[in-house]
């Protein structure tokens, strides 16, 4: 019901827009308009060098243009600085409405040096950036070869290898006039640069003068032979303003930076994404509303075992479906973390859709980006420490810790890696020191502890309860199909919300890498939507078809399964680098993957981790004892690892050479029989151990046959055990470790007698190690150790029966020969 109420919102907001009017993209732009009057100054100020084909900025003038007296920086926010923005006030220095022709700014005199540096930088396509009344400078017209020039070149190159640079700049000042007053608003900014060899006879620094043009006239830069780059030359830089009177409004100015052309093809990518949305519904609802409901209608009309015990599917693990994943305290940190990133998605979206962070909000987006990171923190604490409360985790702090610094610190190590990078480069989109410092202490001193603030609050509310109780044995997971198998499942998982957003992506790569402008925030806030549904509804299918595959392994498939669309992600962003952009250095094409790859590596970190940290309290205090040949009694709770302590010792005992039954494990059910198998196979694989599970509901003579080859251990049932004993196909003579498994269970299910049969069926009367699971009596040959792990919950329990019934209950002694 909530999916199709989402959808339904979905439908009605996109059938407004598709009945809405067309329209420009709007935007709020967050300064105020400047009135100007006649005569008022204008000052340019010109921004970075930028380039599509390196992605490294440089400073205005890393190049040898004619500089002011006093080079004087623009006071930059936070995303400006990150952007590699570098604003500074430049020679070009206009009066309001006054036009001005050939106006000379200086000559330079260009040494080997500075002529390299020229040509560089024409042949990777170095373009310049000014800036007047916040206004980004506009090319309005072709190149010489009669391609558009969007932008401003500083030079270009011939057919003869030759390098010429646009020394003389023709501006155009565009400026709408308030007709109640004589106050002015600049709507306009525009630049055609050409190159002029200038000619002259006498140069006067205070007074210079060019016979190319005059005052009164213009130059015609086809009339004149264009300035060529050489060592020891002397370029004279002039140029032209001219005012022209425009109906443009200032609240329409930016109007030509953002037009969007493309907007059939933004609605497509909704449509495209809606369908999607709208397949994955109709799954979604097709299980929820028939088969779920037909399964639970069956399940609560049965009347008897026999009928309860013939369920199948999903019903089969639902005392397992809860138990705890391993590696939870991991998951909890992905989850912590995916939930701030979430949430600074979602408020930038809101703040960008309603026209904050336009683009002459300059640095806006990104200022906005980074401070709601640092202070999602606290929903990240909260998030993770509910989920590790849940699965029962008491170390708080060690979660908080991870969940505070693990993420943020993968991504400020490549951060730095790669800002180290652009610092050999000797490019001004190097961050800068002190914003480094400024980052460290957003991260340290507001992150960090909000994140802790928010972990503290979660972990004081209650701990969410699970809707069933957890079965004490883990059910043993059945064979997987092909299609089921983790690795392709997730795979599979992560097409459809890539295929949701792959339209959209195309339009922000080239925003970012081709620097232009993109501001259709509305589009991509609708996209955004679709894309949480379609990773909602897919991992919603994909778990339920898991569990009627009787796998309970839940908890990270239903991570990974959207997660994965990020694989996706980046070989598309492979696929966009080689066919759209012409990146030349090395430098440049570690900078463009270096950064889509960070949540690739999160992926690679989290399978590294996914593995065994270290030895459990039980598996600390008992396999030492047990490799001694000590008898051992270990009782702890479900999933502390007291199965892989008793396979440990017995892997350690083994004779090798003997292929012969040296150690018999008993164990109450058939599936966790084939559960301790499986585990003894894992951690003995590389010592070549021989393991058979001898249960009910095989083959007997298939048992018969293996045992008869030669086995070092054997798992079973007391009722398939005893059987194969009595057949002598089983032989005790070499038997020097017993292990009887989950005691308790088996002897409250009637396994008393039969587990009598095996222990007193001629085992050696001195067994090297005879194991109880859950602390109940049992015979030893000699001195052992008895491990006995209670929770505080069980300290307390037993308390309170001493008081209710008058009785002293003693703790079991740490040596079992004093019970003797």
């Amino acid at each position: 019901m909530a999916n199709a109420g989402l959808i339904a919102a979905l439908l009605l907001l996109l059938s407004c827009l598709l009945v809405s009017p067309p329209s420009h993209a709007f935007y709020l732009p967050g300064v105020a308009p400047r009135d100007f009057h006649k005569d008022d100054e204008l000052q340019v100020k010109v921004n970075k060098l930028s380039s599509t084909k390196t992605q490294l900025p440089y400073d205005f003038y890393f190049l040898d243009y004619c500089k002011p007296s006093k080079i004087m920086n623009n006071a930059e926010n936070l995303g400006e600085v990150l952007r590699g923005d570098r604003i500074e006030n430049s020679i070009y220095v206009f009066k309001m409405g006054r036009d001005e022709t050939c106006k000379v700014s200086c000559r330079t005199k260009l040494t080997a040096e500075s002529a390299k540096n020229f040509k560089e930088k024409i042949d990777d396509e170095y373009r310049v950036n000014m800036i007047l009344d916040n206004l980004p400078v506009a090319v309005p017209r072709l190149r010489r070869d009669g391609t558009q020039a969007p932008t401003y070149e500083h030079g270009f190159r011939s057919k003869d290898d030759k390098y010429y640079i646009n020394n003389h700049l023709s501006f155009r000042v565009m400026y709408h006039k308030d007709p109640e007053s004589e106050d002015s608003r600049i709507v306009g900014f525009e630049v055609i640069p050409s190159s002029v060899k200038h000619e002259y006879t006498d140069w006067d620094e205070k007074n210079p003068k060019v016979h190319t043009c005059t005052p009164s006239t213009k130059i015609t830069p086809s009339s004149n032979t264009p300035q060529e780059v050489a060592a020891d030359a002397y370029i004279v830089f002039s140029y032209d303003v001219t005012f022209q009177p425009s109906e443009i409004k200032w609240a329409s100015r930016w109007d030509t930076y953002l037009l969007m052309n493309d907007d059939q093809i933004h609605w497509f990518s909704i449509i495209n994404s809606l369908m999607i949305v709208l397949f994955l519904s109709g799954m979604v609802a097709m299980i929820m509303m028939r088969t779920l409901y037909r399964d639970i209608a069956n399940y609560n009309q049965l009347e008897t075992q026999d009928e309860a015990q013939e369920e199948t599917g999903w019903k089969l693990v639902h005392g397992d479906v809860f138990r705890p994943p391993s590696n939870s305290d991991l998951l909890c940190v992905y989850v912590g973390t995916g939930v701030q990133f979430f949430g600074m998605t979602l408020v930038t979206m809101i703040f960008a859709s309603l026209g904050f962070l336009s683009p002459s909000n300059r640095g806006g987006l990104m200022t906005a980006m980074v401070l709601l990171w640092v202070f999602m923190g606290l929903f990240a604490g909260y998030s993770s420490a509910r989920l590790y409360k849940m699965f029962k985790g008491a170390e708080w702090k060690k979660i908080t810790l991870k969940t505070a610094f693990m993420f943020p610190g993968i991504v400020f190590g490549i951060f730095f890696m790669l800002n180290a990078l652009i610092w050999g480069e000797k490019s001004s989109g190097a961050v800068p020191f002190g914003t480094m410092f400024a980052l460290v202490f957003l991260w340290f001193g507001i992150s960090v502890p909000l994140v802790f603030v928010g972990s503290y609050l979660g972990f004081k509310k209650p701990a969410i309860e699970d809707p069933v109780r957890t079965n004490k044995i883990p059910r043993q997971i059945p064979a997987l199909a092909w299609y089921m198998q983790p690795a392709f499942s997730v795979l599979i998982g992560g097409i459809l919300p890539f295929g949701a957003v792959f339209i959209e992506l195309f339009f922000i790569l080239t925003s970012i890498w081709l620097n232009q402008f993109y501001y259709i925030f509305g589009f991509l806030f609708i996209v955004f939507v679709i894309l949480i549904v379609t990773c909602a509804e897919i991992t919603i299918v994909l778990c339920y078809f898991q569990l009627c595959s009787e796998d309970y392994h839940w908890w990270w498939r239903a991570y990974l399964t959207a997660g994965s669309s990020a694989l996706y992600l980046f070989a598309y962003s492979v696929f966009y680098f080689f066919t759209k952009l012409e990146i030349t250095k090395v430098v440049s094409g570690i900078l463009y993957f270096g950064f889509p790859r960070l949540k690739i590596l999160l992926f690679v970190l989290g399978i590294s981790l996914s593995g065994f940290e270290k030895p459990s309290a039980i598996q600390q205090r008992g396999i030492v004892p047990f490799c001694k040949g000590l008898d051992v009694i270990q009782q702890a709770q479900s999933g502390t690892g007291k199965t892989a302590t008793f396979c440990a010792g017995i892997l350690q005992q083994l004779d090798y050479g003997l292929v012969q039954c040296q150690a018999l494990v008993l164990a109450p059910t058939r599936e966790l029989a084939q559960q301790i198998e499986k585990v003894m196979r894992a951690l003995g694989d590389y010592l070549g151990v021989k393991v058979h599970a001898c249960v009910g509901g095989t083959s007997v003579r298939e048992d018969q046959r293996i045992l008869s080859s030669g086995v070092h251990v054997v798992v079973g049932t007391p009722g398939r055990v005893f059987d194969m004993l009595r057949r002598q196909s089983l032989r005790p003579d070499y038997i020097k470790m017993f292990v009887l498994d989950e005691a308790d269970e088996m002897l409250s299910r009637g396994f008393k007698d039969q587990v009598s049969l095996v222990i007193n069926f001629d085992l050696p009367t001195q067994p090297e190690n005879y194991l109880h699971r859950i602390g109940r009596s049992g015979r030893f040959g000699r001195k052992g150790v008895a491990i006995n792990f209670v929770t505080r919950d069980d300290e307390r329990m037993l308390f309170d029966i001493q008081r209710f019934y008058n009785v002293v209950i003693e703790e079991l002694p740490s040596n079992v020969a004093d019970l003797i």
